[in-house]
């Protein structure tokens, strides 16, 4: 049954933070609870598994708590309160950012360690974010320029698109 009007999703928590794309929601609680629910098709709650419907909001990477998250076509990254990154879900094009095309995913895992980061945002098979630093890389499907480093490279790990971005 589609609601025709907004409903209550989770009332033993408040949010202030949320990302969705097509069949999947990822919100971060006050406490830095990330928390996904809908479709785990390539991993998207960040279980381990892969497949079936996560029909009310699921904790994901107990445990770690985190201050951004972006939902992406099939692939999740979140920003810890540490600042690190972690992707998540469809690798493909290497959207996830881990080196590989491999996948999918199915568990948050560190993106480019030993960095830290404040901003990020998913497109439909890239993935774009900005280091602590204020510079801008981006990684993923590249064959229209996506990303915009002036090539049509596909880039499976962060790469630089611009310094002091931010």
């Amino acid at each position: 049954v589609s609601p025709q009007s907004p409903v209550t999703i989770d009332s033993t928590s408040d949010y202030n933070y949320i990302s969705t794309m097509e069949d999947v929601t990822c919100a971060i609680t006050t406490s830095g609870t990330l928390k996904c629910w809908g479709s785990n098709s390539d991993g998207l709650i960040g279980q381990g598994t892969s497949g079936g419907t996560f029909s009310s909001p699921t904790v994901v990477d107990s445990g770690t708590s985190f201050i951004k998250v972006d939902v992406g076509w099939r692939h999740v990254c979140a920003i810890t309160s540490s600042n690190q990154l972690k992707c998540w879900g469809r690798n493909t094009n290497g959207q996830i950012g881990n080196g590989s095309t491999t996948g999918p995913i199915t568990s948050p895992t560190l993106i480019d360690s030993g960095n830290t980061y404040q901003d990020i945002s998913l497109g439909l098979l890239h993935t774009c974010a900005v280091r602590s630093d204020g510079d801008l890389y981006c990684w993923g499907n590249n064959s229209q320029g996506d990303l915009g480093d002036g090539t049509t490279t596909q880039r499976t790990s962060p790469t630089l698109i611009q310094s002091n971005f931010f």
